[in-house]
């Protein structure tokens, strides 16, 4: 089993970078879309705009 792991240092930098940016309203709304349709089950019918509309409503 390998012992010394290397990551590549721009990518380290990269991810350093973005923790010092604020995710905007859009893209944090666009997240908590996916999330939920990620977390419902294979066989469900809700869709992404049944979702948006749901969170529309409760945000409201």
């Amino acid at each position: 089993m390998p012992t010394e792991i290397k990551t590549d240092a721009k990518l380290l930098a990269r991810l350093a970078a973005s923790t010092k940016t604020k995710a905007s309203k859009a893209r944090l709304r666009k997240q908590r879309v996916s999330f939920i349709y990620g977390a419902l089950p294979s066989d469900s019918t809700i869709t992404r705009d049944q979702i948006e509309s749901v969170l529309g409503k409760l945000e409201a």
